[in-house]
């Protein structure tokens, strides 16, 4: 059984978010991050980055951004809306039930910046855009931080949903849902 917190890993809300991205034919194109981008992080917004992210063609902040309340920005439907909503207060509910001292604005610019980062490393495929795999890792290692389980990003999932330490592994499986218009993923799992 696939699932993550309430919401079956986001794959509902990315399902809808796949109609809305570019997949005609269209020629996939990276960008580096910009210095304006890099300016936006430093400062501590990461609204700004994924807005600036999704103009480039940034697929991963289209989603960004509908998690954000930004969806009228992307075009998104109101149940895209309401299921990012919901996949966030998967990682908000996990914080509180913990008491993890973290807020999920800082973990979201701790992404966006791990974003960043693994965007300016990529040298694989096409440079400059992210495979499910690169921001499946991404994500892990922020949530690792804060002793966050894996299966609360919505890119996982848990072989067995009903104990925390189950093995999570990337999602190959749905990454078409979640990542549409990202890289090719080279390790291609499934």
């Amino acid at each position: 059984m696939i699932t993550g917190g309430k919401f079956a890993n986001g794959a509902i809300t990315a399902a809808f978010a796949r109609a809305h991205n570019h997949e005609g034919g269209d020629e996939k194109k990276g960008a580096p991050i910009s210095d304006d981008e890099w300016d936006l992080l430093r400062k501590g917004d990461y609204i700004g980055f994924w807005k600036s992210r999704y103009a480039k063609g940034d697929p991963v902040a289209r989603i960004a951004l509908i998690g954000w309340g930004y969806g009228d920005d992307v075009g998104a439907s109101w149940l895209e809306r309401g299921l990012a909503a919901w996949t966030w207060s998967d990682l908000e509910d996990y914080i509180k039930e913990h008491g993890i001292d973290v807020t999920k604005e800082q973990i979201a610019l701790e992404l966006a910046k791990a974003h960043a980062k693994m965007v300016q490393m990529d040298k694989q495929g096409v440079l400059h855009l992210l495979d499910p795999y690169q921001v499946t890792h991404y994500h892990w290692e922020v949530f690792k931080k804060y002793n966050i389980p894996h299966y609360i990003f919505g890119g996982s999932v848990r072989v067995n949903p009903f104990s925390d330490d189950s093995p999570v592994h990337p999602t190959d499986l749905l990454a078409f849902l979640w990542c549409s218009g990202c890289d090719e993923d080279p390790y291609e799992w499934w």
